[in-house]
């Protein structure tokens, strides 16, 4: 039962694939290494002086959701709370499939993705935490728009018809300003994110919606943007998950990754320079410039807390009638962060799970 709610993208096929239901083979391994940052150090954890617990874990994406387990990764806050992690990349659908047959136990994922896949028949998955709840996107033009209501009639790139950003789009347009897809205004799916940057400079789409670090070369090329989504509706992004059989077959394991990813988080919050350097490491040719506001962009929005609201987006604006029948709430297992709320880990970290509401 839900409980508790509240309130990191980047450039690049990784992060449109994170954004879609679909998408091509995974990316390499990233890697994890001491801290070289002078950044704190992992506290000390009962954990650590246990028997490790090896843990296959994935990310969906290369992006900038990704920055708490990457600061773990690279700190040492893993093998701290007693966990051997082999970490790799697997974009939708490919990670739920993999944690559905095993070879992964715990990855970040698209929300999307999990509740098509319970409406596809899937009954073992479930959010274990929050991350994201804010889709981190920017409506960008170079077409003369100068408002959100300038977007009547006009055609925006997404990449994926159905996808995060897609997503993100018509509920900010359907909410905000009473306007309905294919009525008001066309949305225009590309193969990803990365493709609408060109097709907005040669005129072909009206608008599209871009994520961060490619704004930056959109406002370089001298576009402009018309809405920062971030600023608008909760949507679930790349969330916690893992499989309800593994969960209750391995607890301990589930608790000592949420120990290492609330501390890793808090490390973001308060040691800016840290998470830079993880974002550098594991975003290959990104710029001082890019990592720096991708940390921006990202950092005040992570949050361990999830809610029935950031998910039904997904549910409304889809072309899968099934996802109707899913019970968004039962999605959402808050029994591990409750448990580490009661120890005061959370409040130790300075994590406060927000009341309903």
């Amino acid at each position: 039962m839900v409980k508790r709610c509240i309130a990191l993208v980047l450039c690049g096929v990784l992060l449109a694939a994170c954004a879609r239901d679909a998408a091509p083979s995974a990316a390499p391994e990233g890697t994890g290494g001491p801290d070289q940052t002078g950044g704190e150090q992992p506290a000390d954890s009962s954990s650590a002086t246990a028997e490790s617990i090896s843990l296959d874990l994935y990310s969906c994406c290369v992006s900038g959701t990704e920055m708490g387990i990457w600061v773990a990764l690279d700190n040492g806050i893993f093998e701290a709370h007693g966990l051997d992690v082999n970490y790799t990349v697997l974009p939708p659908p490919t990670g739920l499939q993999a944690i559905t047959a095993g070879d992964v136990q715990i990855g970040t994922d698209s929300p999307g993705s999990l509740v098509n896949a319970v409406a596809g028949g899937a009954e073992d998955l479930a959010f274990v935490s929050g991350n994201v709840s804010r889709p981190v996107y920017r409506i960008m033009t170079g077409a003369g728009l100068d408002s959100p209501e300038d977007l009547r009639g006009r055609r925006i790139g997404v990449s994926g018809k159905w996808a995060a950003p897609a997503v993100a789009v018509m509920n900010y347009m359907d909410r905000e300003l009473g306007m309905q897809l294919d009525v008001d205004y066309e949305t225009v799916p590309f193969r990803t994110i990365s493709d609408i940057l060109p097709a907005l400079e040669g005129g072909v789409i009206d608008a599209g919606v871009l994520s961060t670090p490619l704004h930056l070369q959109a406002e370089q090329a001298g576009l402009t943007t018309v809405v920062n989504l971030a600023d608008t509706f909760d949507e679930a992004n790349a969330w916690i998950v893992t499989s309800g059989s593994f969960a209750a077959e391995n607890p301990e394991a589930v608790t000592r990754f949420l120990r290492a990813y609330v501390e890793a988080m808090g490390i973001v919050r308060d040691d800016p320079a840290t998470a830079i350097a993880s974002v550098k490491q594991h975003v290959e040719g990104i710029s001082d410039e890019g990592a720096e506001v991708t940390y921006e962009e990202y950092a005040d929005l992570m949050s361990v807390d999830m809610s029935v609201q950031a998910l039904e987006p997904y549910a409304r604006y889809t072309d899968n009638p099934a996802v109707g029948e899913v019970d968004l709430e039962q999605l959402i297992d808050y029994s591990y962060l409750e448990q580490l709320e009661e120890s005061g880990f959370l409040e130790e970290h300075g994590v406060e799970l927000q009341a309903d509401g």
